[in-house]
């Protein structure tokens, strides 16, 4: 089925599948990007700010998985590892976080919380 646009042309909708292959692309290729730069912080800035950016995408990770169709039907096991991994990836926001207060790198706190 075709659908109009205003400029006159006819075009094909997205598949739901179509959709769903390119919404599942796109989230790799964004985590993808966001191990390399997991990657370009700990070889090109400091440790602290490696960790942090490490926490973060644990936490994004988690977030996503926590948030998955398939969630309701977790095993006490599964719950008990995203609890496990939403703990660790909290730990090591707080500890970058804690360094740069000690260190008075305010703008690298500011930018952790």
């Amino acid at each position: 089925m075709l659908a109009y646009e205003p400029s006159g042309r006819y075009h094909q909708p997205m598949t739901p599948t179509t959709a769903n292959r390119l919404f599942i692309t796109v989230k790799y290729a964004i985590y993808s990007l966001l191990a390399a730069n997991i990657y370009v912080f700990f070889r090109h800035a400091t440790f602290h700010e490696g960790l942090d950016c490490l926490g973060w995408i644990m936490l994004l990770a988690a977030f996503e998985w926590e948030t998955s169709k398939n969630s309701e039907r977790f095993s006490p096991y599964k719950k008990k590892l995203l609890i496990a991994l939403e703990a660790l990836a909290y730990s090591l926001i707080l500890y970058a976080l804690a360094h740069y207060v000690m260190n008075e790198a305010w703008l690298d706190m500011v930018n952790a919380i």
